[in-house]
């Protein structure tokens, strides 16, 4: 029974992952919830390509003033055949203000899609961080497991003829069926998120599903403070509720303009053959309506979009308030769990290998108790496991941040 695998482990490298991309590319690339989103993008391009066009013209022709009589054209002075154009005009600056609310309405729909490739891309890296983990730890129970049954072994042979007692065998026992048991809980796990990755990737993801044996720490790459500077910029949530409050201001000022009276113009050209006077005549006129319930709408309109405008700005200075506070907390897990990672590797793993390997040394001649050679394996399945959770824990802290900052944090790549 041997230690060195292990400790050749420490002392040097671990290789680094190949990541998740590829993983997250093909959900994205097959997932019908963006398809959906999109869809909705190309739905509200669309109704900007016809915001603030104008009113269909209207072409009528008309026969009238005709003698009851006769019901001639030519009966009466003032019979005639009238053609007649129509065109109601849009008030000025109203189809400008239209036209800026839908770009808008359009451009929120834009970041939403934006917004829900980063959440799904979080979320699938995510998961496969975990699976990575998961199957890392259960390598390691697995080498715990073979050695607590090669110190059974050894264990039991001395029990039989006298020189250990028959709790030795009892406690090994337990730890050997409690290592069985985990090695199958690990299974499972990795069961359910395999189906979770190849739900995502609708049947993209090819299995099985790709994970790295061994991994780097994820190094802590600026800071909180710098990272919120960023995400101003790149997070498609912040940019969406600025354009949900830039869209609710444009269709405020829409509303407002809708007060002015749209009038409108016609041309009528009479054809007459009244023997007298056969005369063609042209008739050029101009309505407006009384703006008197158009008002009332306008401003009622005008400040239902003024209060949307100031909602979703709050809303943008809360979320900001939120991702300060969220961007601290991962800020500080992140830094914790690398401090964490480089204390077991450099000190207490190898220490604790040492440890167990001497104390198999000495109680293989009798110098050391059966309690201190259990301890002394115990303590290291936990430090060995603690410590690749605490290295998992630093590239989920840096997928965290990701999303948060909407980009990647400069150099957390696997």
């Amino acid at each position: 029974m041997t230690l060195l695998p292990l400790l050749s482990l420490l002392t040097g490298t671990p290789a680094a992952a190949t990541g998740p991309d590829a993983l997250v590319q093909a959900a994205l690339a097959a997932h019908p919830s963006l398809s959906a989103l999109q869809a909705r993008v190309h739905a509200l391009e669309a109704a900007a390509l016809a915001a603030g066009t104008w009113k269909d013209p209207m072409v009528g022709l008309e026969v009238s003033n005709l003698p009851l009589w006769s019901l001639g054209l030519g009966d009466h002075a003032m019979a005639g055949v009238q053609l007649k154009v129509q065109q109601t005009l849009p008030a000025p600056g109203t189809s400008a203000a239209d036209r800026q609310a839908a770009d808008l309405r359009a451009a929120t729909a834009t970041h939403r899609v934006a917004e829900a490739r980063d959440a799904l891309a979080a979320e699938i890296a995510l998961a496969w961080w975990e699976l990575t983990l998961s199957r890392q730890l259960q390598r390691v129970t697995s080498a715990h497991l073979t050695r607590t049954e090669e110190l059974l072994e050894a264990v039991t042979a001395r029990y039989e003829v006298g020189g250990a007692g028959q709790h030795a065998v009892v406690h090994l026992e337990v730890l050997r069926d409690r290592l069985r048991d985990d090695v199958v809980d690990f299974d499972a796990r990795q069961a359910v998120l395999t189906a979770a990755l190849v739900a995502a990737t609708q049947g993209a993801a090819t299995l099985p599903v790709a994970t790295p044996a061994e991994v780097d720490v994820a190094p802590v790459t600026g800071t909180a403070v710098a990272w919120l500077d960023q995400a101003r910029q790149a997070r498609p949530e912040l940019a969406r509720l600025e354009a949900e409050a830039r869209a609710a201001q444009a269709a405020a000022e829409a509303a407002a303009l809708g007060v002015r009276p749209d009038p409108t113009v016609w041309l009528g050209y009479r054809l007459r053959t009244f023997p007298d006077d056969p005369r063609d005549l042209v008739t050029v006129g101009v309505s407006v309506p009384i703006p008197k319930g158009s008002r009332t709408r306008a401003d009622a309109m005008e400040a239902m979009h003024a209060a949307t405008a100031t909602a979703a700005r709050q809303t943008l200075d809360a979320r900001l308030l939120t991702l300060e506070a969220q961007l601290a907390a991962a800020e500080a897990r992140w830094s914790r769990a690398a401090q964490k990672a480089g204390t077991y590797v450099d000190s207490l793993l190898p220490a604790a290998a040492a440890a167990l390997e001497t104390t198999l040394a000495d109680y293989a001649v009798g110098r050391a108790t059966f309690a201190s050679l259990y301890e002394a394996e115990v303590t290291l399945l936990g430090l060995e496991r603690a410590w690749r959770t605490a290295v998992i824990d630093t590239w989920r802290a840096a997928t965290q941040v990701e999303a948060l900052i909407g980009a990647p944090a400069t150099g957390a790549t696997p």
